[in-house]
């Protein structure tokens, strides 16, 4: 795998901005579900669809990201599960946002979706720096006292 100079990889970074954008894009849903409420009561049918999705997709994603985030984290398919359950409904009524509020609304959530994944790779860059510089410097005062 293609790595950088502090160990930072295109797949790491490619995570970290999915999982951004994913993040980013519940905000938006959230309102158009409340908004479906009162206005386009059939529309909430994504609710249910997406709760089942999510029971499925967050066992995926935990089995998936088992060697990379959080190794030893007890109860690992089940947390992956309800969170998957919790968020999915959210993450697939920003679909819905251009029926219950107009295209405008539907521009401001994928704008704000995009900007937290482009913040969330920001934000890995910075941890896998930190991380490395902080090793080589252990390794470093470590040869300095052997030597």
């Amino acid at each position: 795998m293609t790595r950088t100079r502090y160990g930072i990889t295109y797949l790491g970074l490619l995570g970290a901005g999915g999982a951004g954008v994913y993040l980013g894009a519940l905000p938006g849903g959230l309102v158009a579900v409340i908004a479906a409420l009162f206005q386009l009561s059939p529309l909430l049918v994504v609710v249910p669809a997406g709760a089942m999705v999510g029971t499925w997709a967050g066992p995926i994603v935990a089995f998936i990201t088992r060697r990379s985030i959080a190794t030893s984290l007890t109860h690992r398919y089940l947390r992956a599960s309800i969170a998957g359950a919790a968020t999915m409904p959210f993450y697939l009524a920003i679909g819905i946002v251009p029926d219950v509020l107009g295209d405008r609304a539907l521009n401001w959530s994928v704008g704000l979706a995009l900007l937290c994944g482009v913040a969330a790779m920001v934000v890995y860059y910075q941890w896998r720096k930190r991380l490395t510089q902080q090793r080589r410097a252990r390794r470093a005062a470590q040869r300095a006292r052997t030597a």
